[in-house]
């Protein structure tokens, strides 16, 4: 025995209905609730828009809302390795890898990330292997008492991989410039300037991802 079925409902007629509207330079058209559900990742759009189904020349009783949508955001960072002294570690986990981790974005650092008795500079070679950006945390106590963040911020600079993808994040009056050359020349982002550190270094990072995929798509 052979059947046929057939989807039917407000649901199959709002959808038949945003496909014949999607013209004019409108690609991509949600109701109200989807819109709700993805506006997380929704960079720019336009409504809403009152919206009513027509059938057969006739509006279908029920009136809706759509959303058109122009564009979605870039992907973010996915991995951002953390390097800084043990004694800030609560700071890290409060205002840092916390806060990132509610945006989705992983982080690798020592206290979490590695087992003691592990070889120390192998573990770090692989956790950076594993990220996308780098974040030298300085302050007196990285200055002062981490070799450590000396050796990865070094090793981190002297991989192609993150070329423009170091950030020193100062924090106090220590400088960059203190932990190495390198790192002094770069574009420091200044915690005691923002009300959130987490949420700083979030649209920090999303900013410089942007520009950064934006010109290795130029032309060169």
């Amino acid at each position: 025995m052979v059947r046929d079925f057939t989807a039917i409902g407000t649901a199959v007629n709002l959808a038949s209905a945003f496909e014949f509207a999607a013209r004019g330079g409108k690609r991509v058209l949600v109701d109200n609730a989807t819109f709700q559900a993805a506006q997380d990742v929704v960079e720019e759009y336009e409504g809403p828009t009152p919206f009513e189904i027509i059938k057969a020349g006739k509006p279908i009783t029920g009136k809706y809302r759509h959303f058109h949508l122009k564009r979605l955001k870039a992907d973010w960072p996915v991995r951002v390795f953390v390097s800084h002294s043990h004694r800030d570690r609560e700071f890290v986990e409060t205002a840092i890898t916390g806060p990132l981790a509610k945006h989705g974005i992983e982080t690798w650092y020592s206290n979490s990330d590695i087992i003691p008795g592990e070889k120390y500079i192998q573990r770090i070679e692989d956790g950076l292997l594993k990220c996308d950006w780098v974040v030298v945390l300085v302050t007196e106590n990285s200055v002062r008492t981490s070799d450590w963040v000396r050796v990865e911020a070094h090793t981190a600079l002297s991989d192609p991989r993150f070329h423009d993808r170091v950030v020193p994040l100062k924090k106090g009056s220590a400088m960059p410039a203190q932990i190495s050359h390198e790192l002094g020349e770069l574009d420091a982002l200044d915690l005691s300037l923002v009300p959130d550190a987490g949420q700083a270094l979030y649209e920090f990072l999303s900013k410089r991802e942007t520009e950064l995929r934006m010109v290795a798509k130029s032309p060169s």
